[in-house]
């Protein structure tokens, strides 16, 4: 009994009790204002730069600190699942909140033409901008009416506590 509580402490309770402590941080600095990526790819990748040694070091120190009750079998599908899960949500409920949150630089002023505008399904009201046209800027659906393609968006970006630049204020040239 007492290693199938280990086994559950190390493989799942401990991980999952540091993700929820650390979203819930990252939720609270989100409503903060405390996010705003201009390039979520730029996220994932740096989710899967970070998130791939944690994963191959915690699958190893639970196979060394289980040894034998580590059944390969039975924990794998689940560990996978769980890894999976966050690679996907990681980058958006720890890294763009505490990205922003910890960023010492300067905001640089620049001017972007809006060249679409688009709604993704659970991805929130997107602007295309020249600035980053392979990238999107997530905003708010009040701030998604109020503007039209060809508007020029004036964005006070900031470098990043990790290196993916995030839109510190925006807003439509001569409406700011």
């Amino acid at each position: 009994m007492q290693k199938h509580k280990l086994r559950n402490w190390v493989l799942y309770y401990i991980p999952l009790g540091i993700f929820l402590l650390l979203s819930a941080l990252g939720f609270y600095w989100m409503e903060q204002g405390y996010s705003g990526a201009l390039c979520e790819d730029e996220l994932y990748i740096l989710g899967f730069k970070i998130l791939t040694p944690i994963f191959l070091a915690h699958f190893v120190l639970s196979v060394l600190i289980l040894g034998k009750h580590f059944h390969l079998k039975a924990y794998l599908l689940p560990l996978f699942i769980g890894y999976f899960a966050g690679s996907y949500l990681v980058p958006l409920t720890i890294l763009d909140p505490f990205n922003a949150k910890f960023d010492r630089s300067s905001p640089t002023r620049i001017e972007a033409k809006i060249i679409d505008k688009y709604h993704l399904y659970k991805r929130g009201f997107r602007l295309k901008l020249e600035y980053a046209e392979s990238c999107s800027l997530r905003v708010s659906e009040s701030f998604y009416r109020k503007v039209d393609v060809g508007d020029t968006l004036v964005l006070y970006v900031k470098e990043g506590a990790f290196g993916v630049k995030w839109a510190y204020k925006y807003g439509v040239k001569g409406r700011m």
